[in-house]
């Protein structure tokens, strides 16, 4: 259990000053107003006078319109009260924008919580947390009548029971407990279910049975909108009579606010979403499972940067519910709270995990020496030889590591990356000639500035010139290519082809792909970042988990042992294990707590300065302020329009995080009211 669950603030909010009383003869005249604000200096309750107008429309938990400075705001009512500490007159309410109290009490408690542990604003929070207003929406809803809910049972016989410690989880759930579980799934390629889904998702509909069965409700979070779809569909399937909401990027705002309303108003007990719908204000939450929870797009792409499970942990506290972690492997963060002993693992026997997975293949001496001078190629004949061999009875998998032609480009003398001499964007090869990732413009007459070479070389191999090469190496077979640069594909029938993807874009095979080569994987555990091999070796678990029972899965590579034992064991959690040993002795994030701010030079040493004079002095290191290269100069490029960015990254002990997120989170409130307001916060 991380920090933020340890060391948060009493959760029960205060919003009445005492300074002065407020006459008038609308009852409780003053009220507090969170604006809809990103800057950090003004997150913070604001008074304002209720009109007599407003005084029953004027409602907590409503959204209103209020006046600052020369301009209106938007924000949301969290209190009313006869007093107030401002010393002036106060500014009346502009207009209630919905009567609907869309804020409940425990979101906004959630939202200040994680507003400080997540270094940034409620606003930030509660822009996520509630849909935009849908008038018209807003009206059929209002409109509709009350619910008639069917009722439920502890499901007998539930696959869950297959995993060590399932029949408990179950069993305790329906009893309207909130136990807490880890679950590495099987994967599933054969539907042997009725309904002709992947085999899990039946332990996922039986607890949310279980939850209904207990008179609680229950959120499913997913990382897109295809698997809340399919999510969706099957628990309608699966129980009949029994409204499932869905919250997703891809619905219409108006349907977005209608599944918010829903929940809001005890229309639904169960909603499947992206990321946000981990907000849903459900009445009696029961259960929140995350499915493929080391997905990173359970993780908020913009500042605050806020981890689903973070949210789930801190919901799943406060609602007594229960908790179900679900992916083909862990991350680490879940390996820190089955140690803490704060959720306990669902594990699958060796027999069963036998029966359900394919076999992997990674190079051993015997097996270069055979390849012999192809061993050291991108493509050795062994791996050559499964993919023919695979394409005899179906189709085939290939994982590449990049989308694109040639997604990277660097001097040819030095290895310095191509920059582009428009935006200092990464430069890519295209069909058409080299390219800057981000404006697009040609780059022509390359002259490197450290060494003044001509020359550039390819860095890496993008998904699209795999497949011109696949072309020549294999003529007669049809190649398919899914990536977010042509197009994803979800899935495929059981004809010979080869399929080449990038991470989270295979597609389904009819009955699973005959075999897969992933290539390049050196490529993805040398990526410059904190968390690469875990990714790397989510990404390969995956594919691996797209090849049917008697196929086979060769990683086309040379990789160390503590990455290729748990996939060839099919042993996620040795991997996930180690990996989070190696977080602790190198003094990572999640072993500890950690924060990077990226900006500005003026802005990020101003920052530190202010960090360096606050009263929290525990930090156990302090990097920086230097400059910034890669992924982080390009966001702050991207993001900020900053080309020569800084960073400093900050760590502290876990039981110490939520103060020093306090540090960092004063110095912001002071940054954010400057001239030069070019700053990134990430908590890690």
């Amino acid at each position: 259990m991380s920090d933020l669950l340890s060391s948060l603030p009493d959760s029960e909010a205060t919003f009445t000053a005492t300074s002065r009383v407020v006459d008038s003869e609308v009852p409780l005249p003053v009220a507090q107003v969170i604006l809809d604000v990103k800057v950090a200096h003004l997150d913070q309750m604001m008074d304002y006078l209720v009109p007599a107008s407003l005084t029953q429309s004027a409602q907590i938990g409503a959204k209103v319109k209020v006046p600052l400075g020369a301009s209106s705001k938007l924000g949301w009512i969290v209190g009313r009260s006869n007093r107030t500490s401002h010393g002036g007159a106060l500014r009346p309410i502009s207009a209630v924008v919905s009567q609907t109290p869309v804020l409940t009490p425990e979101i906004l408690s959630l939202s200040q919580r994680l507003a400080q542990a997540r270094v940034g604003t409620v606003a930030h929070i509660l822009r996520s947390a509630i849909p935009g207003r849908h008038a018209r929406t807003e009206k059929t809803v209002l409109s509709e009548g009350p619910v008639d809910f069917p009722s439920w049972q502890v499901p007998a016989g539930s696959t869950l029971s297959n995993y060590q410690r399932g029949a408990a989880f179950l069993q305790h759930l329906g009893a309207g407990e909130g136990p807490r579980a880890l679950w590495p799934y099987l994967p599933s390629t054969v539907y042997t279910n009725e309904y002709q889904v992947p085999d899990y998702y039946l332990p996922v509909a039986d607890a949310v049975q279980a939850c209904l069965a207990s008179g609680r409700s229950a959120i499913i979070v997913a990382p897109t909108a295809a698997v809340v779809e399919e999510i969706a569909s099957f628990l309608e399937l699966r129980l009949p009579d029994e409204p499932v909401s869905r919250l997703h990027q891809e619905l219409s705002p108006a349907a977005r606010y209608r599944s918010h309303l829903h929940a809001l108003l005890g229309r639904t007990r169960v909603v499947v979403g992206t990321r946000n719908v981990v907000y849903s204000p459900l009445r009696k939450l029961g259960l929140i499972v995350l499915f493929d929870a080391s997905d990173k797009r359970l993780v908020a792409q913009r500042s605050p940067y806020t981890p689903a499970h973070e949210v789930a942990a801190l919901r799943a506290i406060e609602n007594q519910a229960a908790l179900l972690v679900a992916g083909l492997i862990l991350p680490a963060w879940a390996q820190r709270w089955e140690n803490q002993a704060w959720a306990f693992p669902l594990t699958a026997p060796r027999e069963l995990v036998r029966r359900s997975v394919p076999r992997v293949e990674i190079p051993d001496d015997y097996l270069r020496l055979r390849d012999g001078a192809s061993a050291y190629s991108r493509l050795p004949s062994s791996a050559y030889q499964v993919i023919k061999e695979g394409l005899i009875s179906g189709p085939v998998l290939v994982h590449v590591e990049r989308a694109g032609y040639i997604p990277a480009l660097s001097c040819a003398q030095c290895f310095r990356p191509v920059k582009c001499d428009n935006c200092g964007g990464p430069v890519q090869g295209t069909y058409n000639g080299n390219r800057c990732a981000n404006c697009g413009q040609p780059q022509q007459d390359f002259s490197c500035p450290s060494c003044s070479a001509k020359q550039i070389r390819s860095v890496r191999i993008g998904a699209e010139r795999t497949a011109e090469e696949f072309g020549r190496s294999f003529p007669s077979v049809p190649i398919t290519v899914s990536s977010a640069n042509t197009r994803v594909i979800e899935k495929v029938n059981n004809k010979p082809r080869i399929v080449i993807a990038t991470a989270h874009a295979a597609p389904r095979a009819e009955g699973g792909f005959a075999a897969a080569v992933i290539l390049d994987p050196n490529v993805a555990l040398n990526h410059p970042s904190a968390d690469a091999a875990e990714q790397a070796v989510a990404t390969w678990f995956e594919v691996a988990a797209k090849v049917r029972v008697d196929g086979t899965v060769m990683v086309a590579g040379e990789i160390p042992p503590e990455y290729g034992q748990p996939l060839i064991r099919w042993n996620p959690q040795l991997f996930t294990g180690w990996a989070y040993r190696q977080y602790e002795d190198a003094n990572l994030a999640p072993a500890v707590w950690a924060a990077t701010v990226l900006g500005s030079p003026r802005a990020v040493q101003r920052f530190a300065e202010l960090v360096k004079e606050d009263e929290f002095s525990s930090f156990s290191s302090v990097y920086g302020p230097f400059p910034a290269i890669g992924e982080q100069a390009d966001e702050a490029q991207r993001v900020l329009g900053e080309s020569n960015p800084l960073v400093v990254h900050y760590s502290a002990r876990r039981a110490e995080g939520f103060s020093a997120a306090g540090a960092l989170r004063r110095a912001r409130a002071v940054t954010s009211a400057s001239d030069d307001d070019k700053l990134l916060v990430r908590v890690h």
